[in-house]
């Protein structure tokens, strides 16, 4: 971004990860049964400090890594829907 405006939001380095999460979790929102609703974004947070670059690298290039997708694998269990992405 170039230039602030009235919809920018200031993220600070250290919470840059958790935004960065967010925006892969939303990724995943096909894979989250319609059952769970509007549900809060889900994190383990000791797996995901494990991925944290992993994390902000998906966030910046859009390409979601084996480890990305077996973490949110593991995050549903037998709530995960295997759709196409």
């Amino acid at each position: 971004m170039q230039k602030e405006n009235s919809n920018t939001i200031y993220v600070t380095q250290e919470k840059y990860s958790l935004y960065c999460y967010v925006d892969v979790f939303k990724a995943f929102l096909p894979h989250i049964p319609y059952y769970l609703g509007n549900c809060d974004v889900m994190i383990d947070f000791k797996k995901f400090k494990a991925l944290e670059s992993c994390f902000v690298k998906a966030s910046e290039n859009k390409i979601l890594s084996p480890e990305i997708l077996q973490y949110f694998k593991d995050l549903l269990g037998v709530h995960y829907e295997d759709s196409k992405m």
